[in-house]
């Protein structure tokens, strides 16, 4: 091979890789909606499995070995990835509140916030905000810590991986007193499935 076919080759390979975990979070905001998490993330790798099987039967010419191989990889790593920022989000927020009671609501994507039900809810397969417009569920998570006063409302940032200060016009507190039951221990209560 030349190192032009080496590259290109490397480009396919390193497409492959990066589309996999983006596959798997767009069908998950696709179809993951309304089911419980466990059956959600179930779902969600079955058809990343079915997918990578008709990959695998790709010809050739329509799709590189090179591309499949990065896939297979991708997938590989994108479940434990995901597994794994759910326990980072969790502790994150337990982190903000230092030592405080706090709670966090995650959004389902779609209408509302709810309480998160275990650390799986805090996954990127399920935990997005709406995108565009005007929308109550603007935020991907809403944490409140509690201490002196009104409650501090924070949002999670996937672009900065941590719980960022909310201005208090957001609405979210509304949310907060009527939906949310702080503990100084809320997230580390949950199990995992």
């Amino acid at each position: 091979m030349t190192n032009d076919e080496l590259r290109a080759a490397d480009l396919r390979f390193i497409g492959g890789v990066l589309s996999a975990p983006i596959g798997l979070v767009l069908l998950g905001r696709l179809i993951s909606g309304g089911l419980p998490s466990l059956l959600a993330h179930t779902v969600v790798l079955a058809s990343a499995i079915a997918a990578s099987a008709l990959l695998a039967r790709a010809k050739p010419e329509l799709l590189p070995k090179s591309f499949r191989m990065g896939w297979a990889l991708g997938l590989a790593l994108s479940m434990p990835l995901a597994v794994w920022a759910s326990h980072f989000v969790a502790d994150a927020a337990h982190r903000r509140a230092a030592g405080r009671p706090y709670c966090v609501m995650v959004s389902d994507g779609v209408t509302h916030y709810r309480t998160p039900q275990n650390l799986l809810d805090f996954s990127p397969i399920r935990m997005w905000g709406k995108d565009g417009g005007r929308s109550a569920i603007q935020f991907h998570a809403a944490l409140w810590v509690f201490g002196n006063g009104e409650p501090k409302p924070y949002n999670w940032s996937y672009f900065g991986r941590e719980f960022r200060p909310v201005r208090s016009s957001s609405g979210l507190g509304r949310l907060c007193a009527t939906d949310c039951l702080p503990a100084t221990d809320f997230t580390t209560q949950l199990s995992w499935f």
